[in-house]
């Protein structure tokens, strides 16, 4: 959590860095090859926050699933609003994506995908 907020901070203060570049060089005061310096440290610094935020998720859930947990069924109304929903659809054409439920017992999936018999 300590190393999370430092990179946060970093980012943070590689985006102030980027916006000083990019005036500086509106202005005249620089080249843009420092407006590009500036980039790269911003990309690399919000790579480096998101791939330890990552790996913290990850570890957590680790945690959780080797102390036995597991994953409860839970509702699309529950997991996505139906107001979400609309705006979605409204965006994209998810096709039956949003109202195909998202949990299915391991006996649904097993008979969903057996050969149908030819049987007579």
């Amino acid at each position: 959590a300590e190393t999370d907020v430092l990179l946060q901070e970093t980012v943070i203060s590689a985006k102030r860095s980027l916006k000083l570049a990019n005036d500086r060089y509106r202005e005249g005061y620089a080249d843009f090859q420092r407006v590009l310096d500036a980039q790269r440290v911003l990309f690399t610094q919000t790579e480096r926050f998101t791939v330890n935020h990552g790996s913290h998720i990850n570890a957590i859930v680790a945690l959780f699933k080797s102390l036995g947990g597991g994953w409860s069924q839970s509702d699309i109304d529950t997991l996505v609003p139906e107001t979400t929903r609309k705006t979605m659809q409204e965006r994209t054409n998810w096709g039956e994506l949003i109202t195909t439920p998202i949990y299915q017992p391991a006996s649904d999936v097993n008979q969903a995908h057996e050969e149908p018999s030819h049987e007579q």
